[in-house]
């Protein structure tokens, strides 16, 4: 995406995060999602853990996100 909006949508907001002392740059913020999913390579980067098990979600289309865990402990602020 190149960041301008869709035909009669809002373009997405960006912004950075602090996530356990590490700056996680250009975090996407969407307020009315009903879940929040991050690349395992993301968590890895950042040093989160996970709580355990948890059931795959679906997109809007129904084609299935594989959801590996919840993350444990997890304090956001902006940065």
């Amino acid at each position: 995406m190149d960041g301008k909006p869709q035909e009669g949508g809002v373009p997405p907001f960006y912004v950075s995060l602090n996530i356990h002392e590490k700056v996680l740059p250009n975090a996407m913020l969407d307020l009315g999602a009903s879940h929040n999913l991050m690349a395992n390579t993301v968590m890895e980067k950042l040093g989160l853990e996970v709580t355990g098990p948890y059931e795959d979600l679906y997109y809007f289309d129904s084609n299935k996100v594989r959801c590996l865990d919840l993350i444990k402990d997890l304090c956001v602020t902006l940065a």
